[in-house]
């Protein structure tokens, strides 16, 4: 996760201009790089505090949510249900409670959902339902144990600034895009994949304050990238859209030759790795997707499941989603590759040739 340096009031994105609905409040609280169970906020009642494991040498006070730390205070902060949603005080703890900004909290104030708070050294990241259905599309993109990479994108991503998603084509870039676009405040707002010969400009300012996706990796809206960035920001005496642009590219420097030469803002990035890197996730990814299915990776033989982790994935998520529908569907229909395309509605000749991919002396069936 590469954030952003600090810039001047963002154009597309200024609440001075777009009044945006505020985001439900938080239902669990996950500590920052952790991948253990969350705390549910909702068997918490109406306020409940904050502190450190207790050690056997402190007194009997004991908190309600627990952190293990050291830094953290015996009872260090309070947080308190509002109609609005959660907000949180310091209790005069030695090392503080701070913002996502590393701002000193003094007195009462908001807990925003996924937006990161300190206690002392440990960070913790509040989330609703819609940030955690989120939370695991971005393990799927950007690996199923980078959980602090993870949890700190959802705190940039909640800035409802601009964003750049680095990787790869085929790792579900605009899937992505939407899953952001709805755990944000501009979720009843639309979502455009811009140039698109359905998207006008007459329907973008009757819309002003959704969001759009830019693929910078399809080569037929490359001429088209810079007008359309120039409209969005304003230029040429038109209003600015005041949309939320998601841009996906394969390299960081596309970002900045294609978009930003019209604007002098930094993006925060999202790095999407190649699944080829992700040797660790590629069997838990595959045995996930043949369980919605009602199979199993279990069911293939060791020299065939050996086989999957040495495959290059090309085609990332998409193909590794496909693989596992292909070997779902084989295994359902007794390991006739002919009824096996049938069911899935493709080619004979494709399941094929990614089965003899991975068993060598398969037939043709």
């Amino acid at each position: 996760m590469t954030k952003p340096k600090s810039s001047s009031t963002d154009p597309m994105t200024s609440d001075d201009v777009i009044r945006l609905p505020p985001l439900p409040p938080a239902t669990e609280l996950r500590q920052v790089g952790v991948g253990a169970a969350p705390i549910d906020l909702t068997a918490l009642g109406e306020r409940f505090t904050v502190g450190r494991v207790p050690r056997p040498t402190d007194p009997p006070a004991r908190a309600d949510v627990r952190l293990p730390s050291t830094q953290v205070s015996l009872v260090h902060a309070e947080i308190i249900r509002h109609a609005t949603g959660w907000r949180v005080r310091d209790l005069g703890s030695s090392n503080g409670t701070y913002n996502d900004e590393g701002e000193d909290i003094k007195g009462e104030v908001a807990m925003l959902p996924g937006r990161i708070v300190r206690f002392g050294d440990t960070r913790v990241l509040p989330l609703n339902k819609d940030q955690c259905e989120l939370r695991e599309r971005l393990r799927w993109s950007m690996g199923l144990d980078a959980h602090r990479d993870v949890d700190e994108a959802i705190n940039e991503i909640a800035r409802n600034h601009p964003i750049a998603l680095i990787g790869p084509p085929g790792c579900e870039q605009e899937e992505l895009a939407r899953a952001i676009h709805a755990a944000s405040p501009r979720s009843k707002l639309p979502f455009y994949v811009v140039p698109d010969e359905r998207t006008s400009r007459r329907q973008l300012v009757a819309h002003r304050g959704g969001t759009v996706f830019l693929d910078l990796g399809t080569v037929k809206m490359r001429h088209l990238v810079g007008q359309f960035v120039q409209a969005m920001l304003g230029i040429d005496r038109e209003p600015p859209l005041y949309l939320r642009p998601i841009i996906a590219a394969r390299h960081e420097r596309d970002v900045r030759r294609l978009f930003l030469a019209h604007t002098p803002l930094s993006l925060p990035t999202l790095t999407l790795p190649a699944v080829r890197s992700r040797q660790d996730d590629i069997p838990r990814m595959l045995d996930d997707l043949m369980r919605r299915a009602g199979r199993r990776l279990a069911e293939i033989e060791p020299a065939a499941r050996n086989a999957l982790l040495r495959r290059d994935w090309r085609q990332n998520l998409e193909e590794i989603e496909k693989g596992a529908a292909i070997l779902a569907a084989w295994i359902e229909e007794k390991r006739s590759g002919r009824a096996a395309a049938a069911r899935l509605g493709i080619s004979h000749e494709t399941v094929n040739k990614f089965l003899r991919s991975i068993f060598r002396d398969l037939g043709d069936d």
